[in-house]
Parts: C-alpha cells; sequence; structure tokens
C-alpha cells in the first residue's frame, strides 16, 4: 500500500492572480525518502503545508496510508493526520528538557510505557544520557536530533523536513545528514524533505521532484536528474552547465548528441557539467582546441574557465580538474567532452 497519494493539490491564496500550486500530484512508498526541491516561491513549501494539513488546497486530494485526508467536503485536521514534521527552527519548547520534549507527542499513552519510547528514541538518535539537559545547553545538531526523536517518537506514517539544515553550520550538517539518513533507514521510515539544497537532497533521498512556478518539471533518482535535466532550469539548480548551441556544431562533434531525446533543434542546447571534460594533448572526436581565461583552485578541484572556437564562434566552457598550474591565455591542448555525460535541453 501507498504511504501517501496526492492526486492534483491546487492552492491559490486570496489576493493572488496565479496559484501557488498547480495540480501537484506524487505518490510516496513505505521506506521511501523523497526530496521535493525548487528556488524560493517554486510552491514546494505549500505543498509541504498541505499535506501536513496547515493549508487547505483549493481542489484535489490526499490519501494517507489508506485514509482520505482532503477530498470532497473532507478535511482532517493536522494533529489527525499521524504525520510528523521536523521544523527547519527544530521548534522544540525551551522550558522543557529534551526527555520533555520528545515526550510532549505521547499525550494520552502511559507514563511507564512513554518513558521506554523516550529511552528508545534517546538510543537511536544517539541522544542517550542527554535528557535532562535543555535545548540551549545542546548544540545545533543535537537540537535537530531531539527534533527528529520527538517526529519519530508516536510512530507517524510520514515525516515531513521543512527545510532541516539551513541553521547549521556547513561542516556539521554534513555529518548530520548522514546520520539522520541512517536513522530514517534503521526505523524504515517514509520521509519527505522540502529544500532549496542538492546536497540535502542527494545525501537523504532516493527520488527528487523538481518544482517550478507551482508545477511539477522533472522527477526521478537524482543521478538521473543531474544528468538528463529535463530543460535549462533543472540543469541550473542542479549546478554548474556549460551549454553548447546545436546549430553550431559541426560534423567532428555530432557524437555528443547523444541524450534519449531523439528530436534535436536548432534552437536547443547541448548540457554538459564541468565534470564531464578533461584534458587532452591529442586532437580527437569531440574535442575542442582551447585556451586558458582563468583558472581558480577550489580545493578538490581547479575551476578553469577556457575559450574555444565551436563552428566559428567563441565559446566559453567551464571544467573542474584535479590538476593546477595553469596560466592566463595560454594555450592547454584539447578538451576532451565524454558524450555520456551530455544532454540535450531547452
Amino acid at each position: 500500500m501507498s504511504i501517501l497519494i496526492a492526486d492534483q493539490l491546487t492552492r491559490q491564496f486570496p489576493g493572488s492572480t496565479t496559484p501557488a500550486v498547480i495540480n501537484f500530484s506524487l505518490r510516496m512508498e513505505e521506506g521511501e525518502l523523497v526530496a521535493l526541491l525548487g528556488a524560493s516561491g517554486c510552491g514546494k513549501t505549500t505543498v509541504l503545508r498541505m499535506i501536513a494539513g496547515f493549508e487547505r488546497p483549493n481542489s484535489g486530494s490526499l490519501v494517507v496510508y489508506g485514509q482520505t485526508m482532503i477530498g470532497p467536503e473532507k478535511f482532517v485536521e493536522p494533529e489527525k493526520r499521524k504525520i510528523g514534521i521536523v521544523f527547519q527552527d527544530h521548534a522544540l519548547f525551551p522550558h522543557l528538557n529534551v526527555h520533555e520534549n520528545i515526550r510532549f507527542g505521547l499525550k494520552g499513552m502511559l507514563v511507564h510505557h512513554s518513558k521506554r519510547v523516550v529511552e528508545k528514541m534517546l538510543e537511536i538518535t544517539g541522544l542517550a544520557g542527554l535528557g535532562g539537559r535543555y535545548p540551549h545547553q545542546l548544540s545545533g545538531g543535537q537540537q535537530q536530533r531531539v527534533a527528529l526523536a520527538r517526529a519519530l517518537a508516536p510512530e507517524p506514517l510520514l515525516i515531513l523536513f521543512d527545510e532541516p539544515f539551513s541553521s547549521i553550520d556547513t561542516l556539521l550538517r554534513k555529518s548530520l545528514r548522514h546520520e539522520i539518513a541512517e536513522i530514517l533507514e534503521q526505523t524504515g521510515t517514509t520521509a519527505l524533505l522540502v529544500s532549496h539544497d542538492i546536497d540535502d537532497a542527494f545525501a537523504l533521498s532516493n527520488r527528487v521532484v523538481v518544482m517550478n512556478h507551482g508545477v511539477i518539471v522533472q522527477e526521478g533518482k537524482p543521478v538521473e536528474v543531474y544528468r538528463n535535466p529535463a530543460n535549462k532550469y533543472v540543469a541550473d539548480f542542479f549546478g554548474q552547465a556549460n551549454y553548447l548551441p546545436v546549430s553550431a556544431f559541426d560534423e567532428r562533434m555530432t557524437g555528443l548528441i547523444c541524450c534519449s531525446r531523439q528530436r534535436v533543434m536548432g534552437d536547443e542546447l547541448v548540457c554538459i557539467r564541468p565534470d564531464g571534460i578533461r584534458i587532452s594533448l591529442q586532437k580527437a572526436e569531440n574535442s575542442l582546441e582551447a585556451r586558458v581565461l582563468t583558472a581558480r583552485f577550489m580545493g578538490q578541484y581547479t575551476e578553469v574557465t577556457c575559450e574555444c572556437d565551436l563552428g566559428g564562434q567563441t565559446q566559453r566552457i567551464t571544467i573542474h580538474t584535479r590538476e593546477t598550474g595553469f596560466d592566463a591565455n595560454t594555450r592547454i591542448g584539447y578538451l576532451q567532452i565524454d558524450p555520456s555525460v551530455c544532454t540535450v535541453v531547452e
């Protein structure tokens, strides 16, 4: 049985001329981790709030584990949906200690039983021994794990994450992402992550859904969407890319038109990620003679911007390479482009 079935959810706020979300549909299976992505204002937070019960859609339906939450003349209140939420700011009660914060969602449960549940959550989330501390006595990562433990304690059918790592520093969020992914996998929890950060999505999800202007523009496995974006918006959202005009390609470069789409129009672009290009001393098929414009050492790679001639047109191409020591205005040989990492976008 599917955990969540959202069908044609639409939400238009009073006074607005256009809907914030248009015909949003999504099906999630048990244990699946899905990331809902998009730029600010794309509608992803509105989707989360409709699923949680904080917003009433103008139309559409929502079924969670076989129970209708939103439908014709039906709307189940948030507290009755058995959906856990981990907020962006953790939303912990400052006057309650860790144990009491986690236990807050277990109202109506016998004291001795709720105590066992809390202890289990403390153990699972790596907070054992911290039950007596208050939120201000915890690090940002510990506060986030308390918020997760509180959401998991009532054994929800689904957990929603609303930009859960945005207030945590870069070094900590990297380790915390992996910790939370392990916890969700260990508990078999189904989760929907709303974020604008692709690193969060890649670390936590096994499927991504990309939104723009209130509609879904692409969904699939992270690697599929990254390598085969449906359009330039998706390609740009998932990181830096080079765009070469199809119309400028000559016979030597036809091997780059290798995406799954068969129709190639003259105004379309070939999208190539910077890590899909390597430097070669030999001229070959799918290679371009290049000279260096700029080179910046970025730690794990050097970002080199080159200038190439492509069918009589000057084209700037950025590459990521482990090599160093590039000088501006010098030839570096040829850029060898891997056709398997190219795709055509509108």
